[in-house]
């Protein structure tokens, strides 16, 4: 397989896991013949490709930036046990939070304020 920046020997393998009631893919992924740590990446939609499936993976990291900044710096995981009309709130006010952050960081971006400062 050829990414943007490395070419990475891959494979891919369907069938079943013990305790799981359908098919899944497994793709090995090694930087050269002789890696002996090869990486591997479990699929539950077997009609992928292994490209597909490695570039899906590859957004893995920002979504995981995200969650983390959803939970630790805009509190989503301070709640505890709720009534859903509490925890729907909740989820509303941290997400309105967020994109409000990342749109002025977009307007940072473009240069458009220049005084305003994000706090830390």
């Amino acid at each position: 397989m050829t990414g943007s920046k490395h070419t990475y020997l891959t494979r891919s393998i369907t069938g079943r896991l013990n305790e799981v009631p359908f098919d899944v893919c497994v793709v090995i992924s090694k930087r050269h013949p002789r890696d002996s740590h090869p990486k591997y990446y479990l699929c539950t939609d077997t009609s992928l490709s292994a490209a597909k499936i490695l570039k899906r993976y590859s957004k893995r990291w920002s979504i995981e930036t995200d969650y983390w900044y959803l939970k630790q710096c805009l509190g989503l995981g301070e709640f505890r046990v709720q009534h859903y009309e509490a925890i729907h709130k909740w989820y509303s006010l941290v997400h309105l939070a967020l994109h409000f952050c990342m749109l002025n960081c977009a307007v940072l971006n473009r240069g458009m304020i220049h005084s305003f400062q994000l706090p830390k």
